[in-house]
């Protein structure tokens, strides 16, 4: 279950400056100028807060997003779409989060007219798989000095290493086990596990 300051990261609004003199007329012109970055569709809709412009649902995060255009700023406003955002942990709290700060990007971006990369799939849920920090524990309690649970966040170089020097001569293998337990272990991809 994620703490309060990952569901206020995921589901808080971003406001973004707008180059002087754009309106929403003008975000809409820059957005469809760059559409290739965004992955879903997106269009003028009327919401409860006003005329925005409405990205479609992100199939894997669940999250539609509304941009609102009012005194040279944008704000964008993630939408949750379907329930279940709890699942793996937090896992997807924190997906959302990266999702919608890539969007945030990207619109602000399009706005200044500077093209950016697609938002990837890297930050959309199926990027790799989740890795929990019960496992890793496990693993590095019982064969950790031979670097299983280094093999197991898929750090491979470190976890030849670990096998060779019998978890650097213990050192490195203590030092993994308080990171596990402190929640500051990663995985190769740079994500905490859960």
């Amino acid at each position: 279950m994620p703490d309060m300051a990952d569901l206020a990261a995921a589901y808080t609004p971003r406001t973004v400056s707008l180059p002087d003199g754009m309106n929403l007329y003008g975000l809409l012109d820059a957005l469809t100028k760059a559409s290739g970055v965004f992955p879903t569709a997106f269009g003028l809709r009327d919401t409860s807060l006003g005329r925005a412009i409405r990205f479609e649902r992100e199939p894997q995060t669940g999250l539609a997003v509304h941009v609102l255009v009012s005194d040279g700023r944008a704000t964008v406003m993630p939408v949750i779409t379907e329930s279940g955002d709890e699942g793996f942990g937090g896992y997807m709290t924190r997906l959302r989060t990266r999702y919608i700060d890539a969007m945030t990007d990207s619109i602000e971006a399009a706005a200044r007219g500077v093209i950016t990369e697609r938002v990837t799939p890297s930050v959309t849920y199926g990027g790799h798989r989740a890795l929990y920090r019960r496992t890793a524990l496990i693993l590095a309690v019982f064969l950790g000095v031979f670097g299983a649970h280094r093999f197991y966040a898929g750090k491979k170089v470190s976890g030849a290493i670990w096998l060779l020097t019998l978890g650097l001569f213990g050192l490195g293998w203590i030092a993994d086990i308080a990171a596990i337990i402190g929640g500051t272990f990663l995985d190769s991809y740079g994500e905490t596990l859960l």
